[in-house]
């Protein structure tokens, strides 16, 4: 039973599976294979979209980020297929429209564009565009923080370049 409420809310993806668990003759092997298929093709997006509906953040928006990065560290490489509205809505439980929003967020930066009948897929160029797109806000999230909490703390410049450069060898792991 809890296999079936896993694939209901898909019943135009999955209306074979569907019919196979309602069929009382059904073998272990099949609902084993039905289980296998879900998983991969749904574990990209499972390991890649963590959703917090608790979250001040709108949801929209967190799917349109969490795909951004997702595009950016090379999960869904440029050219190929990301998952579809209803894919994305029915797996988190999320209304489609919602989806969308985050996902049009992405057509109007030329992130991913839309195959008609095919669906979404990550603009050639797309990984180029994040990255320049993070580079300009790299400065307001991140430096112009550090130097302001550096100035309250009284910090000069060449301190502050030495908790940089620790930063750089922690993480290239030349602990020290």
């Amino acid at each position: 039973m809890l296999l079936y409420r896993l694939v209901k809310p898909m019943r135009r993806f999955f209306l074979p599976f569907e019919k196979m668990l309602d069929n009382p003759n059904a073998t272990w092997y099949s609902m084993a294979k039905l289980v296998s298929y879900l998983s991969n093709k749904h574990a990209k997006v499972v390991r890649t979209l963590n959703i917090n509906p608790n979250s001040e953040k709108p949801i929209f928006i967190q799917i349109a980020e969490q795909l951004e990065d997702s595009i950016f560290t090379g999960v869904f490489p440029e050219e190929s297929r990301i998952p579809s509205t209803n894919e994305i809505s029915a797996l988190f439980n999320i209304n489609p429209h919602t989806v969308l929003k985050g996902m049009n967020m992405l057509v109007d930066e030329e992130i991913i564009y839309k195959k008609r009948g095919l669906g979404m897929y990550v603009k050639e160029g797309a990984v180029g565009k994040i990255r320049k797109k993070r580079q300009e806000q790299f400065y307001d999230q991140y430096i112009a923080a550090l130097v302001e909490e550096a100035s309250k703390l009284q910090m000069s410049k060449e301190e502050v370049m030495e908790l940089i450069e620790r930063g750089y060898e922690h993480e290239r792991g030349e602990h020290s």
